[in-house]
């Protein structure tokens, strides 16, 4: 669950979810929006991969610049996005996404419920209620 301030994950079947960090992540030195910051990678090549999220990255604002891959509830930079959630499979799941079934369910803005699968497919609904839920099995 990618939310604007928090990030739940976990497993199917758990109760609670194993990790809540906050949705935030460095930006590499590479990005856009990165400002003048320490290259702390040792090998030529690699900055795109000197990053880190959650609380990591709260924590080392003073050697990078800070990003927020998601504002008021939507995918605001999908760049980082997609490392963030490469950071939380890897480092924080320990799997690799390809070797599990994912789901990522959003909110979209109103009542509209998406869910997006690994495949790229998606299934939208509003709901008979127009509480944008439907039970998946």
């Amino acid at each position: 669950d990618n939310g604007t301030g928090y990030t739940k994950m976990g497993w199917a079947g758990n109760k609670k979810p194993q990790f809540v960090i906050s949705t935030a992540i460095t930006l590499p030195p590479t990005h856009p929006s990165a400002g003048v910051q320490r290259n702390t990678s040792n090998v030529k090549g690699l900055e795109d991969l000197d990053f880190v999220i959650g609380d990591e990255a709260l924590k080392a604002n003073k050697t990078h610049t800070v990003g927020y891959p998601i504002r008021h509830g939507q995918i605001d930079d999908w760049q980082l996005m997609e490392s963030y959630w490469h950071d939380s499979f890897y480092k924080y799941l320990r799997c690799d996404p390809e070797d599990h079934h994912v789901l990522i369910v959003t909110c979209l803005i109103g009542y509209q419920l998406m869910v997006i699968c690994v495949d790229g497919t998606t299934d939208e609904c509003a709901g008979e209620s127009g509480t944008g839920r439907r039970d998946y099995v």
